[in-house]
């Protein structure tokens, strides 16, 4: 999942994360976990994430 390819587990949490980043749970859960935030970071700026999850 940290790698330099995307993988099924990116694309799972690629869904995870798009719905919790529009909860009110989302800052004190992604607080926690600073590699996670990187990742997301990262891969929501790709252009087929963004393509596909907006």
């Amino acid at each position: 999942m940290l790698g330099d390819e995307l993988s099924i587990a990116n694309f799972y949490l690629i869904s995870v994360f798009t719905y919790l980043s529009q909860t009110a749970e989302y800052e004190a859960t992604i607080a926690q976990t600073s590699k996670l935030r990187t990742w997301w970071n990262e891969v929501s700026q790709l252009p087929s994430v963004n393509k596909v999850c907006t």
